[in-house]
């Protein structure tokens, strides 16, 4: 025999599973471009730092970067993708201010100059 659920202990099940989701502007900028779905608005922002390495096989630049306010980052160190003429314009140990997107889980750097 099948016992149905009363309708007041399915709407208390929703209400416990929506409040236990974190609303989009308190989580971090990592997760939302993780889960970013194609209507989302795309992750784009601007940065300065200096690059630790450069791995032209894997199109990935290493930035040591400065705290990133407009997406509530503090400073680290990361890998982002890059095309490899972007990749050619830089050197390990040069300061730079970037400019990147999300790409899915992944950061994209769309521009790159040295700062001096």
């Amino acid at each position: 025999m099948r016992q149905l659920l009363p309708a007041s202990t399915l709407a208390i099940a929703a209400l416990l599973a929506a409040c236990t989701q974190a609303p989009a502007s308190h989580a971090s900028a990592h997760a939302n471009a993780a889960t970013a779905t194609p209507s989302a608005q795309v992750l784009t922002a601007t940065g300065t730092g200096v690059i630790e390495s450069i791995d032209a096989a894997a199109e990935t630049i290493t930035l040591s970067h400065d705290p990133i306010a407009d997406l509530g980052w503090p400073a680290m160190t990361m890998d982002f993708l890059a095309a490899p003429a972007l990749a050619t314009r830089a050197k390990p140990g040069e300061r730079v201010r970037f400019g990147f997107h999300a790409k899915g889980a992944r950061f994209v750097i769309t521009r790159i100059e040295a700062l001096r």
